[in-house]
């Protein structure tokens, strides 16, 4: 019975692009929601990203020529584009939870129907309480990653584009010497992502292991 658990562990680990193509299958009946979703990301990010810069003109020019006037300008726009990011953050936080919990459901009301078709060998050979983890964490885990873990992904990827892009386009010459450090962060990530995998993995293997003798 151990024996046949621990293929399936071993299956677990082999990722690969087919599987994740096979994740995303459950995305696609709410691909207008999920644009709808990168829209509003996309201009929560400018907005949040804007804001440092009208603070800078504040700094620079407002304050320095005594402009009264100007500082009321640029404070009441930095309230706009606030409430603009905040809205859009709120707008995208919402829908994801939606698609999320629907996602959920397709997926463990899919899985209940496929675990009624297999043999009882099936069963005989692994404990409950591990059908039971496969059943709700592992399925959480999976759901966590599609929803939260990509559309995440994707915000802080465009935070880092837009950032260096303001800084290329303010001070070509100091962006490039704030960035000598990016290389050496890139290797380190690239070192240790290795061994991450296989402690993720490991906690991953316990936690599963832990669930089914509570289920159990």
């Amino acid at each position: 019975m151990a024996r046949n658990f621990d293929i399936d562990e071993e299956q677990m680990t082999q990722i690969d692009g087919a599987k994740f193509s096979r994740m995303l299958t459950y995305v696609s009946p709410y691909k207008w929601k999920m644009l709808g979703t990168m829209a509003l990301m996309i201009i929560a990010v400018l907005s949040n990203q804007t804001t440092p810069y009208l603070i800078k003109l504040i700094i620079d020019s407002a304050i320095p020529n005594h402009s009264l006037v100007e500082i009321i300008l640029i404070a009441l726009s930095y309230l706009v584009i606030a409430l603009i990011g905040w809205i859009c953050t709120r707008g995208r936080i919402k829908i994801m939870t939606r698609v999320g919990q629907s996602i959920l459901h397709t997926m463990r009301e899919n899985l209940f129907t496929h675990i009624q078709k297999l043999s009882l060998r099936f069963y005989d050979s692994r404990p409950a309480g591990k059908i039971m983890a496969r059943v709700t964490s592992d399925v959480n885990t999976i759901n966590e990653v599609i929803t939260d873990g990509v559309i995440n992904m994707m915000t802080e990827f465009l935070n880092l584009v837009v950032i260096i892009a303001i800084m290329l386009s303010m001070n070509f010459k100091l962006a490039l010497i704030s960035m000598v450090t990016l290389p050496l962060l890139i290797g380190i990530g690239v070192t240790l992502r290795p061994r991450l995998h296989r402690l993720w993995h490991m906690t991953s293997a316990r936690n599963s292991a832990i669930t089914a003798n509570l289920n159990e």
